[in-house]
């Protein structure tokens, strides 16, 4: 009998994206095990607590900047409650490009991602960026050597959380990718992104899909 497919969300929002190359990405990334339910925040944040607990995993790549607020009558919004929720489970979340830098006032969110201060950030469009796996072996990164694409890169504080990804180019913070444990959940988090410069990216690709598998628990195939 065939394992289970995972299911993850996949939550947009606050920011524009190419959306055509975004679902090809996500055709190409959960091949025939990973069912995507893409949705909006809002979506995500109007689910019964019941729905949140069937996914295996969570990919943000988002942008909402004012802290969450759950104030409203029944059936309102809560994106905090949302997220608690997807915690409060174990889910496996991996926070994505610029949803590194949403809710910059949310201690939260800086708890998810590793980082506080994230408001102080510059980022640097269209850099060639050299992708070094770190020396440390880990099941998303394992079979992985450098390669080299074009993207955006971020330059904000030194997030805290064991090192996947690193890199040296000069407009670039050095760690590009980083996990977490965050309560029971899993998390991962990936400053590569932007577009489908890097998204095309076979190495980029693998990292996404086992991202995704290694924080709901299931191992690399």
């Amino acid at each position: 009998m065939s394992p289970p497919r995972l299911r993850l969300a996949v939550v947009t929002g606050g920011h524009p994206f190419d959306v055509l190359g975004f679902h090809a990405l996500l055709r190409q990334v959960c091949g025939a095990d990973i069912d995507a339910y893409p949705q909006h925040l809002e979506e995500l944040a109007t689910s019964p607590a019941s729905t949140l607990r069937q996914y295996d995993a969570a990919l943000f790549y988002f942008f909402p900047q004012a802290a969450p607020s759950d104030d409203g009558p029944p059936g309102s919004p809560r994106p905090g409650a949302a997220i608690e929720s997807l915690l409060a489970a174990g889910t496996g979340l991996v926070v994505w490009h610029h949803a590194l830098l949403a809710y910059p006032q949310w201690p939260r969110w800086d708890e998810v991602v590793g980082c506080t201060d994230r408001a102080r950030f510059t980022y640097h469009p269209d850099q060639e960026v050299r992708v070094i796996p770190s020396p440390v072996r880990h099941a998303i990164t394992a079979e992985l050597t450098p390669w080299m694409m074009r993207d955006e890169t971020y330059v904000m504080p030194t997030p805290d959380g064991t090192a996947l990804l690193e890199t040296d180019a000069p407009c670039s913070q050095r760690l590009l990718a980083w996990t977490r444990q965050v309560g029971a959940s899993r998390v991962v988090c990936l400053q590569p992104g932007h577009d489908a410069q890097c998204w095309r990216m076979p190495g980029f690709q693998h990292v996404l899909r086992d991202s995704v598998r290694w924080s709901a628990r299931v191992a690399a195939r």
